[in-house]
């Protein structure tokens, strides 16, 4: 019973994210002399196809990708709006600028 009802209240919040505006963030963190880089993101499930309609962030650009595969890469910002990207869960990695040892992108869906 238990997992039924946590089943059910994914299910309930992702037909409630595919109704507005979906945000995926993600980081890096540059390792020592390229080593334990750090990749953060927490992933976002859709329900239905959306497109990119906003890119926020300190990065050059950023990757993406669902399952074990990276679906998009992008070395702007610019580039992605209109994107879109089909039911499944993704995850977003910014790349780093030259000579920064941080980066950050949030991508708004809808």
């Amino acid at each position: 019973m238990k997992k039924m009802m946590i089943l059910f209240s994914i299910m309930l919040f992702t037909v409630t994210l595919s109704a507005q505006t979906v945000k995926i963030s993600g980081t890096q963190t540059k390792g020592s002399a390229a080593k334990n880089a750090e990749l953060k993101c927490n992933p976002v499930t859709i329900a239905k196809t959306m497109t990119i309609t906003k890119i926020e962030g300190d990065c050059q650009g950023f990757w993406i990708v669902k399952g074990s595969d990276i679906v998009h890469r992008f070395y702007d910002n610019k580039a992605p709006m209109g994107t879109k990207l089909a039911a499944g869960t993704y995850y977003i990695y910014p790349n780093l600028k030259p000579n920064k040892a941080t980066a950050s992108v949030t991508v708004s869906l809808k």
